[in-house]
This record gives C-alpha cells, sequence and structure tokens, in this order.
C-alpha cells in the first residue's frame, strides 16, 4: 500500500507540474500575440502572469515541481520570440529560482502558523520574494550581464538595465497579489 501511494503521489506531482508548465506556454503564447509597438507593456503583461503562475505554483505544487516551471519559463520566452538576449535566459531562470524558493519558503513557515496570521505570512511571503528575485536580476545583469557581454554597447545596456530593475518589482508584486487570490480559491476547493 505504501507504495502505491507514493506511485500515485508521483503522478500528482507530475501532472501538476505539467499544468505549471502548459500554463506558462499559454502566457507566452498570449504575450508573442501582443502587439509589439509598446514594449514595457509586453514585458508588464508577461512578467505579472508568469510570476502568478509561479507563485501559486509555490503556494499549491510546492518547490520542486515549480522549480522545473521556473527554470523552462525563460526557455519559453525565449522560444517565443520574447527574450531577445540568449544570454539572459539562466539570470533569469535563476531569478524565477529565486522568487519560488523565498516564497514557498514562506508558505510552508505560515502552514505551521495560527490561521490568523496567515495572510500576513503569505503577503511576507510575496513581498520578500519579489524583492529578493528583482535584487538578484537587477545586479546580475548591472554586475555580470552587461559589463561581461555588452560593455560596448551602451545602448543595450541601458534597456537590459531597465527591464532587469523596477519593471521586476511590480510584475512581481502584482503577480503575487494575483497569486494570493487564486491560491484562496485553489485551498477552498482543496479542503
Amino acid at each position: 500500500m505504501p507504495e502505491m501511494k507514493k506511485k500515485r503521489n508521483s503522478i500528482f506531482w507530475v501532472a501538476q507540474a505539467g499544468l505549471l508548465i502548459a500554463l506558462l506556454v499559454v502566457v507566452q503564447l498570449l504575450t508573442f500575440l501582443m502587439p509589439k509597438s509598446v514594449p514595457l507593456i509586453g514585458q508588464l503583461f508577461t512578467g505579472t502572469l508568469v510570476n502568478l503562475v509561479l507563485i501559486v505554483g509555490a503556494g499549491s505544487v510546492g518547490f520542486a515541481g515549480t522549480a522545473a516551471a521556473a527554470v523552462l519559463s525563460p526557455v519559453l520566452a525565449f522560444a517565443f520570440g520574447q527574450m531577445v538576449f540568449p544570454p539572459m535566459i539562466p539570470v533569469v531562470a535563476i531569478g524565477n529560482l529565486v522568487i519560488v524558493a523565498v516564497t514557498w519558503a514562506v508558505f510552508v513557515h505560515e502552514t505551521r502558523r495560527p490561521p490568523k496570521n496567515s495572510s500576513v505570512f503569505r503577503m511576507a511571503g510575496i513581498v520578500c520574494g519579489a524583492a529578493a528575485k528583482t535584487a538578484f536580476l537587477w545586479l546580475a545583469t548591472v554586475l555580470l550581464v552587461v559589463p561581461v557581454l555588452f560593455g560596448g554597447k551602451p545602448a543595450v545596456a541601458q534597456v537590459l538595465s531597465l527591464m532587469f530593475s523596477w519593471p521586476q518589482l511590480v510584475t512581481a508584486m502584482v503577480g503575487g497579489a494575483l497569486a494570493l487570490v487564486v491560491l484562496r480559491f485553489i485551498q477552498g476547493y482543496q479542503e
């Protein structure tokens, strides 16, 4: 019996991780279909939805399944033409892992608290995760990617420095706020 339960849990985990990846494909497809006239709007839209999926995954699927989706997300963005600088794929993947790890850690800690503190811990997880992801992406971009790969191209450096600064915090916070609503519905369904 324990082996059957373990096998069922493994299948359930793979299905959940697959669902997260499918949602990310849909997000990238929606963004791909958007007009390209205002690039920052596309980034804000896509980033918000990606962070929504990652934070919902951290709160419902757990770290491992969501980590797989977090790493694949920038690969999908590149495949759909949303990411035009391939060297940023590993940087974005690590940034996604950061937000998943931080929010998941706080969410797991939250389950050990009385229910009255639950919303506070979830909001703290989102704020901490968003701040950590933004800090990582900005520092990695400004201190590593731009000087090493684009040092002689100030226009590229300026675009990358902007893309991986405050828009990352905005998309993570808005995606996190939406994730709180979605997680409330998911947990109500599970109970």
